[in-house]
């Protein structure tokens, strides 16, 4: 079996039973905190180690640019859930996920890769998000 499948297999198993643990832990210890599992930057830290052990540390160091940006975007997908959410559950994850997606399509087809720029940006997503909610 080729090598790169099978890191892409652990890649995909240590990421399912992640969140498996952190819905179990909410599950029997209350939502805030198995969202407090869900959140923490672990899941940044288990992809970036399987892109670097994947692909190599050039390739995941290259990764890291976008990730504050991502994680404002994050806040916003919240935001947008909580909003929306009140009228409609399902209405609610719709339109958090297109906004997500949108944000997330924009950012791979610009090929977005300032950190500092990725940074302001992140921290301002977040504060406005943060204050919405």
């Amino acid at each position: 079996m080729d090598i790169f499948l099978i890191k892409l297999i652990l890649t995909f198993v240590v990421g399912s039973l992640w969140v498996t643990y952190a819905s179990v832990i909410a599950e029997k210890m209350g939502p805030k905190i198995g969202g407090l599992l869900a959140g923490i930057p672990s899941t940044t830290v288990v992809a970036l180690f399987f892109i670097g052990w994947t692909q190599n540390s050039d390739f995941a160091v290259q990764s890291t640019t976008v990730i504050p940006l991502v994680l404002g975007v994050n806040a916003i997908l919240v935001a947008v859930y909580i909003a929306v959410s009140k009228t409609s559950f399902v209405r609610g994850i719709y339109f958090a996920l297109v906004i997500w997606f949108t944000a997330a399509l924009w950012l791979v087809f610009t090929k977005f890769n300032n950190f500092p720029l990725s940074l302001f940006l992140s921290i301002l997503l977040i504060i406005g998000s943060f204050l919405y909610i």
